[in-house]
């Protein structure tokens, strides 16, 4: 496909089986600093939409929504996880950082 040109093949497990994971040239990331809107739908996933902060001095500051995500529960706890793991990192990298210092 050409959207995969040039990107690093890799693949991730689903259900125990490899899949192809891919990322299209043209995908541009966005910032989410609010969390806008969370819902359970009817089929057990989430619906969670993410906004930016828009300031500007000739407008009254808002929220503009930048992502709509469609997420499993499975997923949604490996983020949770996956976070939790960082600040670890980060407050232990802190703490040798301080200890150093002093």
């Amino acid at each position: 496909m050409a959207e995969d040109v040039g990107l690093s093949r890799k693949t991730v497990k689903v259900d125990g089986v490899d899949v192809l994971l891919t990322e299209p040239l043209g995908l541009v990331p966005v910032m989410c600093e609010a969390v806008v809107e969370v819902r359970t739908l009817a089929d057990g996933n989430y619906a969670i939409t993410l906004g930016a902060y828009v300031i500007d001095e000739n407008n009254a500051p808002e929220v503009r929504v930048s992502a709509r995500l469609r997420v499993t529960p499975q997923a949604l706890g490996l983020i949770g996880r996956l976070i939790d793991a960082q600040r670890e990192l980060i407050a232990a990298q802190t703490a040798e950082l301080k200890k150093a210092a002093n």
